[in-house]
């Protein structure tokens, strides 16, 4: 399993990100921590990691999205399970690993996603992956997707590269991959796969 955690500016919540996380119950795992050339010290809040733990630093802004595929296109094997957790997020309890590793080998499941919790105790909006009625495309236009906790197998990645190798699909008109909605347009580029 590869955790991919891109974050700029997040020190105050990275030290309770990385906690979480090391804190799992399953531990076959490797993280790919990416500092988009944070501002806040947050590399200070990292702490000791061991050798599960891979650091790259931005000297220059590239974009969430831009690192995440960096560091899936550079780790990734494509037999591993990605999972996406943001430096301001953390994981709710020890077994969210095991869960997502229990999942993915029980079932054919190429992609998941999950609720979320805000601090104040709230929740975001989640909706079932293909509610009925419309065809899939026009369905995939109108969801309101969660952007946490984001999971996929690394292989339909890798079938999605195949079939948009520049990644154009995640960029702009002006060739500069998406800022705003990054993590929408991957989920939905992968769904389609």
């Amino acid at each position: 399993m590869l955790i991919v955690i891109a974050f700029r500016n997040a020190g105050e919540f990275l030290t309770k990100c990385i906690h979480s996380i090391q804190q799992q119950d399953y531990a076959d795992y490797r993280v790919v921590l990416v500092d988009d050339a944070s501002t806040d010290d947050a590399l200070a809040a990292l702490g000791e990691l061991d050798e599960r733990f891979n650091v790259i630093v931005n000297q220059q802004r590239k974009g969430a999205l831009h690192n995440q595929l960096s560091a899936i296109q550079q780790f990734a094997d494509e037999d591993d399970s990605v999972v996406h957790v943001d430096g301001d997020d953390w994981l709710a309890h020890d077994g969210v690993l095991t869960h997502i590793n229990d999942f993915f080998n029980r079932t054919r499941c190429w992609l998941m996603y999950g609720q979320f919790e805000t601090s104040l105790g709230h929740y975001g909006q989640c909706e079932p992956l293909l509610p009925a009625g419309e065809p899939l495309l026009e369905q995939l236009t109108k969801m309101h997707f969660p952007m946490h906790i984001r999971a996929y197998r690394a292989g339909v990645f890798a079938e999605f590269i195949k079939q948009d190798p520049t990644l154009d699909l995640l960029k702009d008109d002006k060739g500069n991959y998406l800022d705003a909605i990054s993590d929408l347009a991957l989920m939905r580029a992968l769904i389609q796969i």
